[in-house]
């Protein structure tokens, strides 16, 4: 497992693991389309407001065996004693219960 800042090109996969997390949203009885729509605007007003409540949060892809499995996002705060909040954590359901959240 390793951590690498997120990048632009990681975007269509941060956007399928927010998805992931929404499952919840899949029992809609939405028209065709709808819920995609609906997860890209959640998605889009999520990351604006963590841009916005958290300027200079580091935001890192988790990777697992060379695959990016999931998404870091924590704000660091200089000080004493030096503090980090964990603004976002997630994995891919393929990643989740093996502990892996717990060692990031």
């Amino acid at each position: 497992m390793a951590l690498r800042p997120a990048e632009s090109g990681d975007e269509s996969f941060l956007r399928a693991l927010h998805a992931s997390t929404r499952q919840d949203l899949a029992v809609l009885p939405l028209p065709p389309g709808q819920l995609e729509a609906l997860l890209d605007l959640q998605f889009r007003a999520r990351e604006t407001s963590y841009r916005q409540q958290f300027p200079g949060a580091e935001d890192s892809v988790i990777v697992v065996d060379g695959k990016p499995a999931g998404r870091l996002l924590l704000q660091r705060a200089l000080g004493a004693p030096p503090r980090a909040h964990v603004v976002d954590i997630a994995l891919l359901p393929a990643y989740r219960g093996q502990g892996i959240g717990t060692a990031v």
